[in-house]
């Protein structure tokens, strides 16, 4: 589940992206965060950060 939201923020926007994967078994939680936590979230912070030099640049 992914959930993109726009708030309100003096002086412009804040985008709010939000995820959240459930492993279907306990042993592939341990794995699943990891990976997440390496490959997600550094993902997520450059594409965000492309986003906003985006809409900055015009």
């Amino acid at each position: 589940m992914a959930e993109f939201r726009f708030l309100p923020e003096a002086g412009g926007t804040r985008l709010r992206w939000r995820y959240a994967f459930r492993p279907t078994s306990p042993l592939t939680a341990p794995l699943v965060e990891a990976f997440l936590r390496s490959t997600m979230s550094p993902m997520m912070t450059a594409s965000l950060e492309a986003v906003r030099a985006g809409v900055e640049a015009g």
